[in-house]
């Protein structure tokens, strides 16, 4: 719960969750930029609404879902973070927000096994 409270307070700041998307990758910063330029704002901007979005108006399913996004995750803001904007997303960038999400597990997994001693 406390990685969660940590999440909703950060990256309700335009600036520290425009850092935290740039931080997730440059492709799924092209969605959520192109999702802030349909509703003319910044990718902090947007970002930073959708958090406060979601601490408003989640179930407590929603919160379940974020909870289970973040465990065991190493970098678990970002996961969380990653999870309130996909679920913000319109439809049609979900699809392609999946596909980006893939192949970034797999760079991981093959960068953690290239690394790993």
């Amino acid at each position: 719960m406390i990685v969660m409270t940590e999440l909703i307070k950060s990256c309700s700041h335009e600036k520290v969750a425009a850092a935290a998307v740039a931080s997730i990758g440059s492709g799924f910063q092209g969605l959520i930029g192109d999702a802030a330029s349909a509703r003319n704002l910044e990718v902090g901007s947007y970002a930073a609404f959708c958090v406060r979005r979601f601490a408003r108006e989640a179930d407590e399913g929603d919160w379940q879902d974020l909870a289970q996004r973040v465990e065991g995750e190493d970098m678990p803001i970002l996961a969380g973070l990653r999870y309130i904007l996909e679920i913000s997303l319109p439809a049609d960038l979900r699809r392609i927000s999946a596909a980006v999400h893939e192949r970034h597990v797999e760079q991981q997994r093959l960068w953690r096994s290239n690394h790993s001693a």
